[in-house]
């Protein structure tokens, strides 16, 4: 169960548009729960799965089903294809009319979680034009490939786990979200109670000690102020 309403009515009124890439192995409904806290601070969240083959699974437009490492490019094919497929869902022509009035055009932001961030910083240098700012968590930096290491021209906000700041990650405006592991900007720390989640982090990092519900709506908060500030052409400070 997602968490998510089917068919949920769109509110009134025109919300900045958020295009979400799931992480390496993932997969759109990675973090349902996530995304829906993000869409009820008034965002419309369109999240993505990938058909490079490193969805866990998904199900291509002819019907057939690609698992998991089938249709592996390089890694700078592997970029381009996402970074592509971002791009698309981005553009009114490619989502349903009835959630495409509701969009403001004019606020636009891509982004993602671990492999996600690279595929967002991907999509933000195929089309420089398009986006008002990357809003990236857990960017998995190394797993990006020429020639999309180099800058972009739109803001770049990054929330980090723990282990990613012990290691010095950054991009762009970067903040620590303490207390959280890589599975905390996903719904992995929801799986189960969190007396196995987080001894599992031992293990793979599922879930740090932050509780899972309130990192999600912290998360989903400081997104919203994002869009506000940069909608409204305010500059971003440090205290986002």
């Amino acid at each position: 169960h997602s968490g998510c309403t089917l068919n949920a009515q769109v509110g009134e009124g025109k919300f900045p548009l958020y295009v979400y890439s799931h992480g390496f192995g993932g997969n759109m409904d990675m973090a349902s729960y996530f995304m829906r806290q993000i869409a009820c601070q008034g965002i419309v969240v369109v999240a993505v799965e990938h058909t490079d083959g490193s969805a866990s699974r998904t199900v291509l437009e002819n019907g057939e089903e690609l698992m998991f490492g089938n249709g592996f490019q390089s890694q700078r094919g592997q970029l381009e294809r996402r970074g592509a497929e971002l791009l698309a869902a981005s553009k009114k022509e490619n989502l349903p009319a009835e959630l495409s009035d509701s969009i403001d055009w004019s606020s636009r932001f891509v982004g993602g979680h671990s492999y996600g961030g690279p595929a967002a910083l991907a999509a933000a240098q195929l089309d420089r034009s398009i986006y008002s700012a990357l809003i990236l968590h857990d960017p998995a930096l190394a797993m990006t490939a020429e020639p999309f290491r180099g800058a972009v021209e739109q803001p770049i906000i990054s929330f980090v786990s723990d282990e990613y700041n012990s290691v010095g990650v950054t991009c762009g405006m970067t903040f620590h979200a303490v207390g959280s592991k890589h599975g905390n900007f996903v719904d992995a720390a929801l799986w189960a109670p969190p007396w196995v989640m987080r001894p599992l982090s031992i293990v793979i990092p599922a879930a740090g000690p932050v509780a899972p519900e309130a990192s999600h709506v912290s998360l989903a908060l400081a997104a919203s102020h994002i869009c506000d500030l940069l909608s409204s052409q305010e500059a971003l400070t440090d205290s986002v």
